[in-house]
C-alpha cells in the first residue's frame, strides 16, 4: 500500500444542491475549525495524532456555501457513486465569486447540507479541473455527520480498507458482507461501530487507528517496533498513542503486531487500558495495490487482553506454540509488560501433510503410507472446516441433505467454540 506522509490539502466544498428545501447551515467558521485549523477536537489535529505527525491536513481551504445547479437526483443517476463530487468540483472550478484553484490541492470533500451520501474512496480519482487532468483523494458528507464516521472516511481515502476481526460474519453486512469487516471496535477503520466518545461541537470521536494501520501508511517508525525472534521474552510497551514517551510503541511478532492503548485523548471510548494484536489479511481481488487490511486477533468479544490474559495458538504439548501473555499493566506509568514464549515443533518428523485421521488428534496416516502421530488440530481448523461444510451444504439440491450438513457444520463450530472457550476459562 502506499505510503501518505506530508500535508493532506483538501477544497472542502460547502454546498447545496438545487430544489433543496433551505435547512440552517453553520457558518464556514465551524467548518475551518473541523477540518483547517489546529483545534484541540477537529480533524486537523486527529490527523497529526493518529499519524504520529506524518501528516497533517494544513494548507487545506473552506470554500462556499453554495448552490448547485443540479439536482441530487440528477447527479446521482449519473451511474457513478462519485458523480456529485465531480459535479461540485467543476461547479467550484468556475470563473467567479469564490472560484477554486483545485491544482493546489491533493484532495476534495465535498459537504451537503442535507443528506445524500457519506463515503470516501480509496482510489485516487482523476478529474479535469482548471485545465488540467490529476488524480485527488475525494469524500462526500453532510454538515450532521460526526466527527467519527468523517475520520473513517478519510481514512478511506488514505488507502485503507475496513478494520476485521476473526469472526464468520460481518459486524456490517449492508456495507461489507466480508467475515470480520467492522469487527474491530478498537480502531476507527470499523467506523461507527468502533469505541467513540462523544464531544460537544463535533459529536462521536476517535478512536485511533491500530499498528498495523499505521504501518500499512508508513506512519509506525521501525525504531519504535521490538522483534520477538527467540524462544522467551518480557517486553515493556508504551501506549500506541504517546510517541513522546521512550520506549516501543509495538512489538514484532512473525506477521502480527502487539500494541498497548489507554483510555486517554481519541481512545477514551475504551474505558480501560489494554493489549490489541493484529495481523494482517490481504483483499482478494485487490481494490488498491497491496491490498492489505487489519484483523485484530483473538477470540471475538476477548480481544482487549487486560493484565493476567493471553493469546496463544500451535499446541502447548507438541508444538509449534506461541503464547502472548499481559504481565503487567500500569496505567500510572502508562506503560504495559508483555511476556511472549515460544516452542518449536518436538518429536515429529514433519512431511508434506496428513492424508487421513484416524483418531483425531492422535493418529493419522501421512502421504508416503506411514502411520505417524500426529498433534490435535487448533480449534481455528475446526471452525474453518465447519465454515466450508455450510458453504458445501448450500450447493446440495435436496433440501433434506442440505438441513442435515448445515447443521451438522453449526454444530462442529459451536462445539469447537464450547470446548475452547471452557480450555481457557480453566486456564485463568
Amino acid at each position: 500500500m502506499q505510503q501518505v506522509k506530508g500535508d493532506q490539502k483538501f477544497a472542502i466544498l460547502l454546498c447545496s444542491f438545487k430544489a433543496d428545501t433551505p435547512v440552517e447551515r453553520p457558518p464556514r467558521e465551524f467548518f475551518e475549525d473541523l477540518f483547517v485549523n489546529n483545534s484541540e477536537d477537529g480533524l486537523n489535529r486527529y490527523w497529526q495524532d493518529a499519524s504520529h505527525g506524518n501528516i497533517s491536513l494544513n494548507g487545506s481551504q473552506v470554500f462556499g456555501w453554495r448552490e448547485l445547479p443540479q439536482t441530487w437526483a440528477e447527479v446521482s443517476n449519473l451511474g457513478s457513486r462519485d458523480a456529485p463530487i465531480r459535479a461540485a468540483a467543476e461547479h467550484f472550478a468556475k470563473a467567479g465569486p469564490d472560484q477554486v484553484d483545485f491544482r493546489s490541492f491533493t484532495g476534495i470533500i465535498v459537504v451537503t447540507d442535507l443528506g445524500g451520501d457519506l463515503g470516501g474512496a480509496r482510489q485516487l480519482a482523476w478529474y479535469t479541473l482548471n485545465g488540467e487532468n490529476r488524480p485527488y483523494r475525494i469524500l462526500i458528507c453532510n454538515q450532521n455527520n460526526t466527527h467519527e464516521a468523517i475520520a473513517h472516511e478519510m481514512g478511506h481515502t488514505f488507502g485503507l480498507d475496513h478494520s476485521f476481526n476473526s469472526q464468520p460474519m460481518s459486524c456490517n453486512a449492508a456495507n461489507d458482507g466480508r467475515p470480520g469487516a467492522y469487527c474491530d471496535s478498537w480502531d476507527i477503520m470499523s467506523g461507527q461501530l468502533s469505541l467513540s466518545i462523544a464531544r460537544p461541537r463535533f459529536g462521536e470521536s476517535g478512536p485511533l487507528m491500530n499498528a498495523q494501520n499505521m504501518s500499512l501508511l508508513g506512519w509506525l517508525h521501525g525504531s519504535r517496533v521490538r522483534r520477538f525472534t527467540g524462544n522467551s521474552d518480557s517486553l515493556q510497551l508504551r501506549p500506541l498513542s504517546r510517541p513522546d514517551l521512550p520506549g516501543a510503541l509495538a512489538i514484532r511478532v512473525d506477521s502480527m503486531l502487539v500494541e498497548f492503548r489507554i483510555n486517554k485523548g481519541w481512545d477514551e471510548g475504551f474505558g480501560m487500558p489494554g493489549v490489541l494484536i493484529h495481523k494482517l489479511d490481504y483483499q482478494y481481488p485487490p481494490r488498491v495495490q497491496d491490498d492489505y487490511h487489519s484483523v485484530v486477533v483473538g477470540w471475538p468479544g476477548r480481544e482487549f487482553l487486560q493484565e493476567g490474559d493471553s493469546y496463544a495458538e500451535g499446541d502447548p504439548t507438541f508444538g509449534p506454540y506461541l503464547r502472548i501473555s499481559v504481565t503487567d499493566i500500569d496505567p500510572v506509568n502508562e506503560a504495559a509488560t508483555i511476556s511472549l514464549l515460544r516452542k518449536a515443533r518436538e518429536g515429529i518428523t514433519d512431511e508434506l501433510g496428513i492424508l487421513q485421521w484416524i483418531v483425531e488428534g492422535v493418529i493419522g496416516i501421512s502421504p508416503q503410507g506411514r502411520v505417524k502421530i500426529v498433534p490435535p488440530r487448533p480449534p481455528l481448523h475446526d471452525i474453518l472446516i465447519g465454515v466450508a461444510m455450510n458453504e458445501m451444504a448450500q450447493s446440495l439440491a435436496d433440501s433434506k441433505n442440505k438441513a442435515a450438513l448445515s447443521q451438522a457444520s453449526m454444530n462442529l463450530i459451536a462445539e469447537t467454540a464450547r470446548k475452547e472457550m471452557g480450555r481457557r476459562d480453566s486456564s485463568l
